[in-house]
């Protein structure tokens, strides 16, 4: 299923990367898709799906990888018929939250006149955010608890803006 077109194969700090283009040697899109393939880390049962009143329950069966395929072919039937670069890419370190990987693909040249990312996002479309910042957190607590105690303390800074996402 993979197309036939260019393409480039990176790795950073371990994370492999995929770079598909419909033009050769081409790093300047007018759209780029961008998708990220791997999950979070989680014990091996959590892996195993399985099927409760016609859906699949399973760790990632949800996060982006329907999406990933839908654009894997769309960019395979759009991309012959484009005159323009268009570019697909696929990277695996997007839970982490870091992505290194496209800042190296950007730091080597990756430009895109428009993106579209396939992030979760109960299958709305997003047409803008808010930006993207990176924070590291230290917590007292651990696991899930620090997720909470985060919550917590993010809704304690703004208490009269409703509650807060961590």
């Amino acid at each position: 299923y993979l197309p036939e077109e260019p393409f480039e194969w990176r790795v950073t700090d371990e994370f492999p990367s995929i770079l598909y283009s419909n033009q050769p040697n081409t790093k300047a899109f007018k759209i780029l898709l961008e998708a990220h393939l791997d999950v979070v880390p989680a014990p091996a049962e959590q892996f195993k799906p399985y099927e409760k009143e016609g859906k699949i329950y399973g760790r990632g069966v949800y996060d982006t990888k329907a999406a990933a395929a839908a654009m894997l072919l769309a960019f395979k039937d759009i991309s012959k018929q484009l005159q323009y670069p268009v570019g697909l890419l696929f990277t695996t370190d997007g839970s982490s939250h870091e992505q290194t990987t496209i800042q190296d693909h950007i730091d080597h040249g990756l430009r895109a006149d428009f993106v579209i990312n396939n992030e979760g996002s109960n299958f709305q479309i997003i047409h803008k955010t808010k930006g993207h910042l990176l924070l590291y957190l230290k917590t007292s607590k651990s696991g899930y608890q620090s997720i909470r105690h985060l919550h917590e303390a993010i809704h304690r800074t703004r208490p009269r803006q409703g509650r807060h996402q961590a």
